[in-house]
């Protein structure tokens, strides 16, 4: 029984990764067509489905030789091509781009917070199994989201909060260029070599989920 829960719980979690991170590249390509750049839109990335955006390195092989090499989990979806020169304000308008995964991820959190809120008010319409169900449910898209947002909020590349970085403080920019090839590289060793760096991580999702608890025990 144990173990059907443990094998119900990845499944859950795997189909909220996967909208959610269907989700965050849609905004991408989204934002950068309304910026001026139909590229990604041309390509089929303003979707929701999961196959268009589902890279066979960032998606799956990467995530497995991380985890089994030095026990992390790191990946990502296929990268959303950007035309800079297409976009109305390059500089500007690449950090809207970016900015608009993490904000996404924002965006499905607070969606879920609200509806875990009324899930609460009408608890009485439900079963015990499936109150426990929806909350369980909710509970697991509000983590999984603030995780998506906060991770990339980070301000090294190949990370979202690089490009948002890079727009606001211009000294930067021409460091911020010469690490994307290699920013993925230094961000592993970074989270390998700095538990410290992690634990800050942790922090931030925490502080946010004992603001939601709040929340929740006040509805």
């Amino acid at each position: 029984m144990e173990m059907i829960d443990k094998t119900w719980d990845i499944a859950i979690w795997i189909v909220i990764l996967i909208f959610s991170a269907s989700f965050h590249e849609a905004a991408h390509a989204w934002v950068a067509y309304r910026c001026g750049d139909d590229t990604a839109k041309n390509m089929g990335r303003v979707s929701l489905n999961p196959l268009v955006h589902i890279c066979p390195f960032n998606s799956i092989l990467l995530p497995a030789l991380l985890f089994f090499t030095v026990g992390i989990v790191f990946g990502g979806a296929k990268p959303v091509p950007i035309v800079a020169y297409k976009l109305r304000s390059p500089d500007r308008d690449l950090a809207l781009s970016s900015a608009a995964g993490p904000i996404s991820n924002l965006i499905l959190t607070i969606a879920a917070v609200g509806l875990l809120l009324l899930h609460k008010q009408f608890y009485q319409f439900y079963s015990l199994s499936g109150y426990v169900f929806v909350s369980h449910l909710l509970g697991n898209i509000i983590l999984l989201n603030l995780i998506l947002a906060i991770f990339n909020l980070i301000p090294i590349p190949p990370l979202d909060g690089s490009r948002v970085a890079r727009y606001l403080i211009p000294p930067l920019r021409e460091l911020y260029d010469s690490l994307d090839t290699f920013g993925i590289f230094i961000l592993i060793a970074l989270l390998s070599l700095f538990p410290q760096l992690q634990a800050a991580i942790i922090s931030l999702i925490d502080l946010a989920l004992q603001a939601i608890n709040w929340l929740y025990s006040k509805a």
